[in-house]
């Protein structure tokens, strides 16, 4: 400092962040992608392990759940959460999916929660590391 308490040196740091700002990119990038396949979904992402039990899912309309909106299916077995037809379908479909490795697809007819007749294409897709129960 001088003698009016005038700073006369600058002392600086610089931190290479190139690699965090690369990360920060590639985040809002992919955010911005599943943003848009969530918003462009017909119905909705159900991840069912394979005991049948509902891990994570994703509803896009509300009004074509056979729930209302507040249901929670997180934690439930799809033979709680579905007729008992419609159950055993879907769980025949899941291991087929995982027996085979390959995409397995039907047609169902099932009525919402405001009693609405609909009719769903399903499409089971295997995944690995799909656990929780």
């Amino acid at each position: 400092m001088d003698d009016q308490g005038t700073p006369t040196l600058f002392w600086g740091i610089s931190t290479d962040i190139t690699d965090i700002k690369a990360a920060e990119l590639a985040l809002r990038e992919s955010e911005t992608r599943q943003r848009a396949i969530l918003a462009a979904l017909p119905y909705l992402i159900g991840i069912i392990n394979a005991d049948g039990v509902v891990v994570e899912r994703i509803s896009v309309d509300a009004g074509m759940d056979m729930h209302p909106p507040d249901f929670n299916y997180v934690g439930k077995s799809i033979y709680e959460t579905e007729p008992p037809d419609i159950a055993r379908r879907k769980m025949q479909a899941i291991q087929d999916a995982i027996a085979t490795g390959t995409i397995q697809t039907f047609e169902q007819e099932v009525m919402n929660y405001q009693g609405k007749q609909q009719f769903e294409e399903v499409q089971c897709v295997p995944m690995e590391g799909v656990e929780g129960d």
